[in-house]
């Protein structure tokens, strides 16, 4: 999918270099507010990234409830994770249940699902996270990631540099 493809079916914002904002796009799913595109134009769409809601969830119960589900539907299509990690540092002062999204916050817990193997579409590899801004006015809240990564994504971040270093 090219820039003027995306442009035609969505409404947009260009974010950056080669990035695309929308707030919506075909088949998206009910968690998810907002698409990142990375889209060069000798490589077309490199990859998809979509960004849920933040929730305010101090104990991090609806987070880890989506992550499951999501995670789930993922499974399904793609078959197991090719890595699950879901740990907090065994150190953590924080570390009670009402303290769960805190520990996300400080970058002290890990809640993530990653496939890079064998996958259709040409889709190179698939991540599924819990996040958190990381700000202190933050740390009771978290949201979803998840971003495809199609074959093209090694060329299409190299690609910025290459051009920059070819106009030397």
């Amino acid at each position: 999918m090219s820039a003027e493809q995306v442009k035609k079916q969505a409404a947009y914002l260009e974010w950056g270099p080669y990035k695309f904002k929308s707030g919506s796009l075909a088949g998206g799913r009910k968690y998810f507010s907002n698409y990142l595109m990375t889209i060069t134009p000798p490589h077309g769409l490199c990859a998809v990234t979509g960004t849920a809601t933040e929730i305010v969830d101090p104990y991090g119960k609806q987070l880890q409830e989506q992550f499951r589900e999501l995670s789930s539907i993922l499974s399904a299509k793609y078959g197991t994770p090719t890595a699950l990690i879901d740990q907090v540092n065994p150190n953590l002062a924080w570390s009670e249940p009402r303290n769960w999204t805190f520990s996300l916050s400080r970058g002290e817990r890990v809640l993530k699902a990653s496939w890079n193997q064998a996958l259709p579409d040409s889709l190179a590899s698939i991540t599924l996270e819990v996040r958190n801004l990381g700000h202190s006015y933050t740390a009771d809240r978290g949201y979803l990631q998840l971003q495809y990564e199609f074959d093209n994504i090694g060329d299409c971040k190299a690609w910025p540099n290459a051009k920059e270093a070819s106009q030397l």
